[in-house]
């Protein structure tokens, strides 16, 4: 690999690229699930504001009761 061996390195580089990448990518999981996590969350939260939910569950029953 090397044509002159004194060229080659002694000391093993200690810069991982994987486990770089897996705290990058880890980080990121985890901020998508929080930002995810919020989105739904303000969705509930609208849909309760709004009735939403109370307009699904009467429709629910109605069918029930059919």
């Amino acid at each position: 690999m090397y044509q002159d061996p004194s060229q080659k390195r002694d000391i093993p580089v200690k810069v991982r690229f994987e486990p770089v990448l897996d705290r990058i990518l880890r980080k990121a999981a985890n901020k998508s699930r929080r930002q995810h996590a919020t989105y739904l969350y303000e969705l509930i939260e609208w849909a309760v504001a709004n009735g939403a939910v109370e307009e699904l569950m009467q429709d629910d029953q109605q069918n029930i009761a059919g």
